[in-house]
């Protein structure tokens, strides 16, 4: 229901695009009393048999991808509105005082983190989302704050969002908000000139479903227990967590919760405690609580690293060695409960044969100094990164063997790509096999991947679990449209994709528009393929508008 409402608005030449391999900001409005999206306006309401405005919860999150250059990404987040349609109120769902709330983004990557829930949104028809941001500081990349000390400029820390239509905030359901910004393309950190500054210019998506929709991670939260929830029997069934930040969760905890005490050791119901500091996963429900699937009692360590063994049998552990600047550092020993949950995608259980030489593994967990062992709570196993410059296509038996010129070395590896599994440009759609053999053929074709390994098969050659093109990038000003090209001043020709996503920047404020309004004159910023079989052809897959 909620994607064909969108669809009917976007028009022929849009798409909904969510950048998924780059940082992005998630908020995700999660109405307890029930919640519509309408295509059109609407009024608002509020429950019946009721003196008091009815109201929702909202959470706001925040999540990341990979990003190339880029070490950390700070921003500092002072507000998050929503606007009413019929007088432009602002309902404030979360705020912070200067400077503001900070949150390195680059850490929160295929998962979202938890800024906040709000459980007083009034209903009613709300007509855009705004954003406030006070700061932004990067580590990396030409745009090095931290370390070369170059200012990052915002022209305007208030960024109001259209999400191309009202929508409404009835009783009943949840609704999800979700705002996708891409650090590479959406932020376009660059140097302005030569001031010596760069500026911070967000382009941000809009996608709007319900909750039972939503496709994400499971919250991890950390916080202080102020209230339980007890039985009649004083088993605990939830507990209210403050999460620091001036406000609180709802935390419902069930038969299939995992507890492990403040040692690291498996617990149970009676291990909760009022007072104390935990930490949560689980998943928020429609009525703004989150249902617990882990509670640890204390405080946790999370650290990454690769697996330089498998685990060993006898004594439940492998070691690992240990990502830099981390709370540990060299190598650990990682030791396995009977209750630590090995996971994939983030939320898949396997065993501890998955756990290989090799493989790369976050540890969420305690540090037993005694014996000098990291008690794992959480292992998960992430897929194996290949990097490079792919150079062949050939087709094998169930799909195709994609040979890619490693990017930190002259070695070639061979993966394998399934029938059926798409190829994406990084931060965008599919990209067709087909463009990608006939471009792979050009001797100067340049077509850099990234490429994730299943983990959960053992081929020769590896099979990919996902496959990314890196996009190429070209910035100049439009001489002339036609119906499907941008002919540009510099003499490049842009060949638009049918299904392009094109964004217009005006007055700091974001829209979808047709390719026909693109005007002479206009400056653009084009993600895609440069077509190496046709000189001064480029393939645009995402266009970027700006007067």
């Amino acid at each position: 229901m909620i994607e064909s409402c969108f669809t009917q608005q976007k028009g022929g030449s849009m798409k909904s695009s969510k950048f998924y391999l780059s940082a992005f900001l998630i908020i995700s409005v999660i109405i307890i009393a029930a919640v519509f999206v309408a295509c059109g306006g609407g009024g608002g309401g509020s429950s019946s048999g009721s003196t008091a405005p009815a109201s929702g919860s909202v959470a706001v999150m925040l999540t990341d991808g990979p990003l190339e250059d880029l070490q950390k990404l700070n921003i500092w987040i002072t507000k998050v509105s929503l606007l009413r349609a019929d007088n432009g109120q602002e309902v404030v769902v979360f705020e912070d005082d200067l400077p503001g709330h900070e949150v390195d983004i680059l850490r929160y990557r295929e998962y979202e983190y938890l800024l906040t829930v709000n459980q007083e949104v009034p209903v009613g028809t709300y007509s855009k989302v705004r954003l406030e941001v006070s700061n932004v500081e990067a580590m990396g990349g030409d745009c090095d704050a931290l370390n070369n000390g170059i200012e990052i400029k915002l022209p305007s820390g208030k960024i109001d969002l259209n999400p191309r239509g009202t929508f409404q905030v009835v009783e009943g359901e949840a609704l999800v908000i979700r705002l996708d910004i891409d650090a590479k393309k959406s932020f376009l950190l660059h140097k302005a000139g030569n001031s010596g500054k760069c500026i911070f210019r967000p382009v941000i998506f809009v996608d709007i479903k319900s909750v039972d929709k939503l496709d994400s991670c499971p919250e991890v939260l950390n916080g202080r227990i102020v209230s339980l929830e007890k039985e009649l029997s004083g088993s605990v069934t939830g507990f209210a967590l403050d999460l620091y930040r001036g406000d609180l969760l709802q935390v419902s905890i069930d038969s299939g919760t995992v507890i492990f005490d403040e040692n690291g050791l498996p617990g149970d119901k009676s291990d909760i405690e009022l007072r104390k500091s935990a930490y949560v996963r689980g998943r928020i429900q429609s009525d703004g609580s989150l249902l617990a699937s882990l509670v640890v009692m204390g405080d946790v360590l999370k650290v990454k690293g690769t697996a330089t063994e498998a685990v060993v049998v006898d004594q439940d552990q492998y070691t690992m060695t240990l990502d830099p600047y981390q709370e540990l550092i060299g190598s650990v020993e990682v030791g396995l409960a009977s209750k630590s949950i090995i996971l994939i995608d983030c939320d898949t259980p396997v065993g501890r044969s998955y756990i290989q030489q090799g493989v790369r593994t976050t540890v969420i967990g305690k540090y037993d100094t005694e014996k000098s062992v990291l008690r794992a709570v959480v292992v998960i196993v992430e897929p194996r990164g290949i990097t490079g410059r792919l150079t062949k296509i050939v087709d094998a038996t169930g799909g195709s063997n994609l040979t890619i010129t490693l990017a930190d070395s002259p070695s070639t590896e061979i993966v394998f790509l399934p029938f059926g599994q798409n190829v994406y440009l990084q931060g965008d759609g599919v990209v067709a096999l087909g463009r990608l053999q006939d471009l792979v053929e050009c001797t100067n074709s340049n077509i850099q991947v990234r490429v994730l390994v299943d983990p959960a098969k053992t081929t020769t050659p590896p099979t990919t679990k996902k496959v990314y093109v890196i996009p190429d990038q070209m910035t100049s000003d439009v001489d002339s449209v036609g119906t499907y090209t941008i002919f540009l001043t510099d003499g490049y020709i842009i060949d638009v994709e049918t299904d392009a996503t094109i964004i217009k920047k005006t007055d700091g404020r974001y829209f979808h528009i047709e390719l026909s309004d693109i005007q002479h004159g206009n400056e653009v910023t084009v993600f895609g393929l440069d077509n190496c079989r046709i000189p001064n052809h480029f393939y645009g897959y995402i266009v970027l508008v700006e007067d």
